[in-house]
């Protein structure tokens, strides 16, 4: 209900220049920022602090995971969830960011050490 044209454009074109880097520490700022640039826009404060504590909490794995790291998959799957929020259709943008999330899940899995390594 918060997100304006300009928070739209400023996604599109975040979620572009994300599109275009190389360096996986550079993708990853920028799926960062992408990700806390919706989060912020639904102007929940407890809401967010738990998002960026899990968010520090998986962050060395990410690290981990950039051999792994589709751009051109990544941001079709952003590009949907800011269609979402330019209909504000809550669950639809709900169901977007969790499939974003969920899918990537497995990728980051797989560059994990087993545990006991």
């Amino acid at each position: 209900a918060n997100v304006k044209p300009a928070d739209l454009e400023r996604l599109h074109k975040a979620n572009l220049a994300m599109s275009k880097e190389i360096l996986p520490t550079a993708l990853l700022a920028r799926n960062f920022e992408f990700h806390f640039a919706i989060y912020s826009l639904a102007r929940r404060a407890t809401l967010l602090q738990m998002i960026e504590t899990l968010w520090v909490r998986i962050g060395p794995a990410l690290h981990h995971h950039p051999r792994s790291y589709r751009p051109n998959t990544t941001w079709h799957k952003h590009e949907i969830i800011i269609a979402a929020l330019a209909e504000g259709d809550a669950a639809k943008v709900e169901e977007s960011i969790h499939a974003d999330l969920e899918q990537a899940a497995p990728l980051v899995i797989a560059q994990l050490p087993e545990v006991g390594e």
